[in-house]
């Protein structure tokens, strides 16, 4: 597979040189009508493989895509239903921490009223850590430091009792990278927490953890001011690094540790996952390195994407118009009306009267499209979902 894998890269680079002499463009996407191959044999030039070869190793990865689809779309439910779970559990658990400070502050001696005050307080961290994998639109960018602050306070106990040790080296603290706090913060304890875990179940009696830093050179361009031109300039980026003295990963596995459901001991295999698709919402990445770390386990590399993985172009994203976005948002509302999700529905009012403002506009100059059509269909069919739905009363909130 790896033989055909570099195969497929070097017909991907043949193709794209040859569309460049051509003056073509060189990138296709599955939402191009219009592919034609090129008609030139210099594109198999350098590979090491047959046609038919190739043929099977696309037919085997769509096979292994169209897997993951299935599976992503059975955890997007599973996902929903934990928001869902969360927004009523979030009120039990504020409450339940509120009694367990109460009673420390009263029984300020009693050690059972410590330990229940410290597994309330990491319940609610932990509970917390689950959202952290949204990429949020209004959040800001930390630095390293930030970084080490959150996993020393996340892994505070096992830290703590000697079981966990992370160091930082000074290229990490003085990195110059910057990310999405919450992606950042997601993807950081995600390495560890599998360091931490995989380490103890190969019997190292304690877990190390390095954070480090690389600075690698690329050729960038810049901007001169005075001609108005771009030109070619050597750049310098640091890409972050985290190693450990666990067992390493299976070799063979490669870059399959990022696909869901792959996983070695036993979990659901959606971390790392969720890790790369985070970060290359963002332009960034992560990689598995080939080398060992010199402490005997693994080393991940967090970086931009165009230096950690530039032969895999980014998804691309094609921009819905509002009324389709709309309409689409509506019929999930719809849905948590039917399932008795009032309140959750409730929180997303402003949707609706976006879309009902929307409507009202396509109902007076009359309908001109499909998507005006399916707008006003997905605004009638809530409007039904509200009108039928029983009403219930207003809970107050827990202190």
């Amino acid at each position: 597979m790896e033989r055909l894998r570099k195969a497929a890269l070097q017909l991907r680079r043949n193709r794209r040189d040859i569309c460049k002499e051509r003056g073509l463009a060189a990138v296709t996407s599955i939402f191009d009508d219009d592919y034609v191959p090129l008609g030139d044999d210099a594109v198999f030039a350098g590979v090491d493989a047959t046609a038919e070869e190739l043929v099977l190793y696309s037919e085997n990865r769509l096979q292994r895509e169209r897997a993951k689809v299935g599976l992503l779309t059975k955890w997007a439910l599973a996902g929903l239903a934990t928001e869902m779970t969360m927004h009523e559990a979030n009120g039990l658990l504020s409450s339940l921490r509120y009694q367990a400070e109460h009673f420390q502050s009263k029984y300020p001696d009693d050690t059972t009223g410590k330990r229940m005050e410290q597994v309330t307080a990491r319940l609610s961290d932990d509970f917390s850590f689950l959202s952290r994998f949204k990429l949020s639109t209004g959040g800001y960018y930390i630095g390293p430091e930030k970084v080490l602050e959150t996993i020393r306070h996340e892994f505070g106990q096992a830290i703590g009792n000697g079981d966990l040790v992370i160091e930082a080296t000074d290229a990490f603290l003085k990195s110059s990278f910057r990310g999405e706090d919450r992606t950042m913060y997601s993807v950081f304890n995600n390495l560890v927490r599998n360091s931490y875990q995989w380490a103890h179940r190969a019997g190292r009696k304690q877990a190390l953890v390095r954070f480090d830093a690389q600075t690698v050179e690329y050729m960038g361009e810049d901007w001169d001011e005075e001609t108005e031109t771009s030109f070619a300039a050597l750049k310098t980026q640091d890409i972050l690094v985290v190693e450990d003295n666990g067992p390493g990963v299976t070799p063979g596995l490669g870059d399959t540790v990022f696909d869901p459901s792959v996983s070695g001991r036993g979990s659901a295999g959606i971390g790392l996952h969720l890790c790369r698709a985070v970060l290359e919402a963002g332009a960034n990445t992560i990689i598995l390195s080939d080398e060992k770390s010199e402490l005997g386990g693994a080393v991940f590399k967090v970086g931009p994407q165009r230096l950690l993985r530039p032969n895999e172009p980014r998804s691309a994203s094609v921009a819905q118009p509002r009324e389709a976005e709309l309409a689409d948002a509506l019929d999930s509302m719809v849905e948590l009306v039917n399932e008795g999700f009032n309140s959750e529905a409730a929180e997303l009012a402003d949707v609706y009267e976006e879309a009902a403002g929307l409507a009202v506009r396509i109902r007076l100059r009359g309908v001109g499209t499909a998507l005006d059509e399916r707008l006003l269909e997905a605004v009638d069919a809530f409007d039904h979902a509200v009108r039928s739905a029983r009403p219930i009363k207003a809970k107050h909130p827990s202190p």
